[in-house]
Formats: structure tokens, C-alpha cells, sequence
């Protein structure tokens, strides 16, 4: 990843074709905004383990979709109807579903695990994607790429640790989020390409929004003063994160920006220490080093494999 980024600021310094010295090459531009998504979306991680300490999940995953919800509706309310014309109407709502699956699956775990435990199990959602691509669209897969599909699992199983006596069946909840998310992801690619990139993002935000709101009520708890401001704009992190995808994906190649997305770990490993306190165990980060090391492999051996996961974000 850093020898990737390397390459990107050294071939644009020497890019002779260049009108000014600082203009920042596209795909570094890419690379940016992509860094700065994964950050906003490490940080609303961190801060819904941090209300989950107070709040049941279902409210927490209600405040993330339904404060994204509202604001989309205000900054798109002169385009809405267009924005929402789809010939894909169906997909778009079990995609919606799936990422509404996933959200309600990483913060369940969150209240049983540290941040960065769960994050990293996350990550063998690419390695998944390829596992599904040979079983449901019968793409061919190299054995290099069941190696690292084997080896990632080999490092979500480090992490979770089935054989100590303090497991318990909600650890494997992160690996229910990887798995929505990649049938979330594949479903994504049949989309095709729509008329509006925002028609997919209103889309989960609104029905991540419907169906939290009606399961919320039985286990609702009374929002504190102190937490009503982190309630309202909560989910505009996912929001801003979803936006700088956008413009990070229209300024360099899906190729490129992948292996970048988990850097998300290092930003998690972060907040789980200097904000909630968590210090990750010798497991957890030898787990993690060995599915982002399995990942990163996938990405460069077939880097067909890699678009079915960047683009879905």
C-alpha cells in the first residue's frame, strides 16, 4: 500500500506534462479522498461503540440511517424524484436490506467485541466476494486466490478464538456483516452503471431508515442531553464517507484505490486506543496482519476480484 502510493507521488513529481509543479495527480487525488472516507467511517464506528455503552444497537443503528436519511432528503429535495427513477427497483431494495444487515450486524458485535476485533474480521469481505463469485457466477478462481480466501479465514478464526471457553456465538456476527456485505457488493455489479451515482445512497438511507424506525420502538431508551447532538448528525459521517467514495472512484481506478480500504484498521486501532481505551490483544493483530495480507495479495494476483469490492462502497 505505501509502495503503491509511493510510485503514484513519484511518477506525477516527474510528469513532465504537468502545467504546474503542484498540481496533485488524479489518481493521488483518488487516493486522498479515499483515505479521508475510510477515516469518517472508522470514526462513526468508533463513536457507535461509544453509544452502545448507553444504547441499545438497534437505536444506534437507527440514529446512523435515519440523521443520513433526513439530511439527504434536505440537500436532494429539488432533484428527489429523479434521483429516485430506477429499472432496477428490486435489487435496490434488497441491497438496501443487505447493507442494513451488515450495519445491524458490526454494531451488535461492537457490544462484544473491541472495534478493532470486529474491523478486522470485516475485512475478509473481498476474500468472501470471491468465494461467492465462483459458487453463484461461476468465475473462474485461481488456486493462489482459494489460498488467500483460506488464509483470511485462518485469520478472522485467530481473532475470534472459538476454542477458548469465553466464546460465545455473538463473535461470529462480525463474520454475518462481511458476508451481507458481500452478496451486497455482488448484487451491486448487476446493477450496472445508474443515471444518478446518488440513487443507491438514498435508497439505503431511506430504507435503513424505514426499517430501523419500526423495529426501535420496543427497545427504545431515552436519548440523553449530552447525546442528542451525537444523535442528529451520527450517521452524517457514513453519509460524508459514502460522498468522498464517490468522487474518489470518479478520479482514479478502482484498481488502485482497494488496497487502501484497509487502512481502515489502522484508523480503528487508533480510536480503540486513544478514545475507547481498547488495546488490541497479540491475536487480534497477528489475525488482522495476516487477512490484510491475504486481501492485498488477492487485490494484486487478480485484480478483476478487487472491483467487486471497491466499487460496491
Amino acid at each position: 500500500m505505501g509502495y503503491i502510493l509511493y510510485r503514484i507521488v513519484k511518477q506525477s513529481i516527474r510528469n513532465k506534462y504537468l502545467r504546474n509543479f503542484l498540481v496533485i495527480d488524479e489518481r493521488l487525488k483518488g487516493i486522498l479522498l479515499l483515505l479521508l472516507a475510510v477515516f469518517f467511517f472508522s470514526t462513526m464506528d468508533a463513536v457507535a461503540k461509544d453509544l452502545l455503552s448507553r444504547y441499545p444497537p438497534i437505536q444506534v443503528v437507527w440514529a446512523r440511517f435515519t440523521s443520513q436519511a433526513i439530511v439527504s432528503l434536505i440537500i436532494f429535495s429539488s432533484q428527489i424524484l429523479i434521483i429516485f427513477r430506477s429499472d432496477n427497483l428490486m435489487v435496490h431494495i434488497l441491497r438496501s436490506c443487505l447493507l442494513f444487515a451488515t450495519t445491524i450486524c458490526f454494531f451488535y458485535a461492537l457490544t462484544f467485541m473491541q472495534l478493532s476485533q470486529v474491523t478486522a474480521i470485516f475485512q475478509t469481505a473481498p476474500l468472501i466476494i470471491v468465494f461467492l463469485s465462483a459458487l453463484f457466477l461461476g468465475e473462474k478462481v485461481q488456486v493462489k486466490q482459494w489460498l488467500c480466501v483460506c488464509s483470511g479465514m485462518f485469520g478472522a478464526i485467530l481473532i475470534i478464538r472459538p476454542d477458548l471457553p469465553v466464546f460465545s456465538i455473538t463473535m461470529i456476527l462480525p463474520v454475518g456483516a462481511s458476508i451481507c456485505f458481500a452478496i451486497f457488493s455482488i448484487l451491486t455489479r448487476k446493477l450496472g452503471q445508474e443515471k444518478s451515482p446518488y440513487t443507491s445512497f438514498l435508497y439505503t438511507a431511506l430504507i435503513g431508515a424505514v426499517i430501523s424506525s419500526c423495529l426501535v420502538y420496543p427497545s427504545w431508551v431515552p436519548v440523553i442531553m449530552e447525546d442528542i447532538v451525537t444523535f442528529c448528525f451520527f450517521g452524517l459521517l457514513g453519509g460524508a464517507g459514502h460522498f468522498l467514495l464517490i468522487l474518489a472512484y470518479r478520479r482514479s481506478q478502482a484498481s488502485i484505490l482497494a488496497p487502501f480500504i484497509y487502512s481502515s484498521l489502522i484508523f480503528s486501532l487508533f480510536w480503540g486506543i486513544f478514545l475507547l481505551r481498547e488495546f488490541p490483544s497479540f491475536t487480534t493483530i497477528m489475525g488482522g496482519g495476516i487477512i490484510v495480507t491475504s486481501g492485498i495479495f488477492m487485490l494484486i494476483t487478480k485484480p478483476r476480484e478487487l472491483e467487486k469490492f471497491s466499487k460496491a462502497n
